[in-house]
């Protein structure tokens, strides 16, 4: 696993818990966003597909550290934030490589 976590440098996520309680979005965002960027730290893009009434919990970062959601080589984010609070926090230099949101 070590291997996949240093090398994996490309991540598309697609859920299919369709209908499952996941509790806040501020836990699901820790939970899984959070999770996956501090477990794959080399990554340079992150896309979360959406399929048709099934879309994912938005990304909520606003109330939370500043340190929580961090990456200096991600270059490409695609995924829904909760509120523009969220997009301005993915916009404040956390991301310092980000060219694409």
């Amino acid at each position: 696993m070590q291997t996949c976590r240093k090398h994996l440098r490309k991540l598309t996520l697609i859920n299919d818990e369709y209908g499952r309680e996941i509790g806040s979005l501020e836990q699901y965002t820790e939970q899984v966003y959070v999770h996956l960027f501090t477990h794959f730290d080399n990554l340079d893009e992150f896309h979360v597909a959406d399929r048709p009434r099934r879309r994912y919990p938005a990304l909520s970062i606003r109330n939370m550290p500043r340190e929580t959601f961090v990456s200096t080589k991600l270059t490409a984010l695609t995924i829904t934030v909760e509120t523009l609070g969220d997009c301005q926090c993915l916009l404040d230099g956390r991301l310092k490589e980000l060219r694409s949101l």
